[in-house]
């Protein structure tokens, strides 16, 4: 699926200078809204879990309303898909190589202090 148009000259400058790469605009907002949608849903079944003492993979941090949530991707088959989605897959081959090592999938929701 190698795509020899991304990253651009300027997106890999910008990456090799900051550590990351903003892509507007890469998901539909129908996707967006399924995706948040989904998260808030997990989070409240973290959030249960985590009270009642029943957690299951991953751990969960809740501090306030905020709530940290480590490996996300056992919660629900969307946030796996989101590991090699198409859209972005060029840019991970570019940035790092043909088989990069998955490190952490988290999801953090913090409403503030």
């Amino acid at each position: 699926m190698p795509n020899n148009t991304n990253p651009t000259t300027s997106e890999r400058f910008f990456f090799d200078n900051n550590g990351y790469l903003v892509l507007e605009n890469l998901l539909k907002e129908s996707h967006v809204e399924i995706l948040l949608n989904k998260l808030y849903e997990v989070m409240n079944q973290r959030r249960e879990a985590e009270k009642k003492g029943t957690t299951k993979t991953g751990m969960t941090n809740i501090d306030g309303d905020n709530t940290r949530i480590f490996y996300i991707l056992d919660d629900d088959p969307l946030f796996l898909d989101m590991i090699d989605l198409p859209e972005v897959w060029p840019y991970i081959i570019g940035f790092l190589n043909e088989k990069p090592h998955h490190h952490a999938s988290d999801a953090i929701v913090e409403y503030g202090p």
